[in-house]
């Protein structure tokens, strides 16, 4: 099994714990998982935002963008990146972060150094070059969307 690679230019900073490693290692995760690189322990109120730096910079290739994605065992306990996908564009030069949001009631969320808070995976992107139109071709779909299949 094994998905597309491509080689990305990487800055570890002084603070960085390790680059994002893929679990699995038999080439078939599309994302990594990516480690805080706090210094000290950070508390996350529940309701509550907090930005955690995972300690490398980047340089994405032309075309692509570095996506900042949840973790699935944290965000089913409550743990979510509330701009996921996080956009790392090819352009952008500083320190990688997360966004995470503690969405629990009434539980505080420590992320402490090296902890798996993250994934990012290397996503291809298109520029849109807008055409305007006066009017779209029907589909059996229309314009039918949240909710629109069914709840179940």
């Amino acid at each position: 099994m094994s998905c597309n690679s491509s080689k990305i230019n990487v800055i570890p900073l002084q603070h960085c714990v390790a680059l994002p490693k893929y679990a699995h290692g038999d080439g078939g995760d599309a994302a990594a998982d990516a480690f805080a690189a706090v210094i000290e322990p950070v508390d996350i109120l529940p309701g509550e935002t907090c930005i955690i730096p995972l300690g490398f910079k980047i340089q994405a290739p032309d075309g692509f963008m570095l996506a900042v994605l949840a973790r699935s065992g944290l965000a089913a306990e409550g743990i979510l990146v509330p701009n996921s996908p996080g956009v790392i564009d090819c352009n952008y030069r500083g320190e990688v972060c997360a966004l995470l949001y503690n969405s629990r009631r009434d539980k505080v969320f420590t992320v402490s150094r090296g902890d798996r808070i993250c994934q990012v995976a290397l996503i291809p992107v298109f520029n849109i070059k807008w055409n305007m139109v006066n009017k779209l071709p029907e589909t059996s779909r229309g314009a039918g969307g949240f909710g629109s299949t069914g709840a179940g």
